[in-house]
């Protein structure tokens, strides 16, 4: 039988889909349709060979250190976001995303509809939004609906009257404080995880 597709099935961690990101490279290069597994898939699919993939620290390392150099940490935090979340093509999604924007050298626009499965299903009776400034695209989701983007979106981010209190705010403050062990302290190792430009927009380094 001819093969038109691998099927790369691989462990669902981290490892496991940056390894089979690895490998599909290879089949991509050669003119194959890829599609990444985190399991075995329930039906076979026709012109698909399956392929068991063995999860390889080092591969994993070299994806997740390409995607940090050439595309920025910011996308490399939504690739872990979408690898984290239970939606079952999220290592097709992923390869596709990482393959578009690598071969144009340019990041992929679609980075809020891959955090979508996975904030919708942690805050699934929740409002929430989350902004995407630099292209104007805002991914709402409404209370016991759907996530939905909008694009060509301006939202207004400036600071409301400090004399007005925001209940959750001052939760998350006070959880930042308590849970702050000042002996292990480490402002260098923190800027690498919260870079200084993103801090203006989170509270608890207001």
């Amino acid at each position: 039988m001819e093969y038109k597709k691998k099927m790369l099935i691989c462990d669902d961690t981290m490892e496991g889909i940056f390894t089979a990101v690895y490998d599909g490279w290879r089949w991509g290069n050669r003119g194959f349709s890829v599609g990444i597994a985190v399991r075995e898939p329930d039906y076979p699919e026709l012109f698909t060979e399956n392929l068991e993939i063995i999860s390889d620290s080092v591969k994993a390392f070299k994806v997740a250190r390409t995607i940090k150099n050439r595309l920025g940490g910011q996308v490399y935090e939504a690739v872990c976001y979408a690898a984290a979340s239970v939606h079952p093509e999220k290592g097709t999604a992923i390869f596709y995303l990482l393959r578009r924007a690598l071969e144009k050298g340019r990041i992929d626009t679609r980075v809020l509809e891959l955090l979508a499965p996975h904030f919708s299903d942690r805050f699934p009776n929740e409002n929430w939004m989350i902004y995407d400034k630099k292209r104007q695209k805002v991914l709402a989701h409404e209370q016991g609906g759907e996530c939905t983007v909008y694009i060509q979106a301006v939202l207004n981010t400036q600071e409301t009257d400090p004399v007005q209190s925001d209940e959750y705010e001052n939760l998350w403050k006070a959880f930042c404080s308590h849970i702050t062990i000042p002996e292990r302290k480490n402002p260098g190792l923190q800027r690498q995880f919260v870079p200084l430009k993103f801090r203006s927009n989170m509270p608890e380094f207001r």
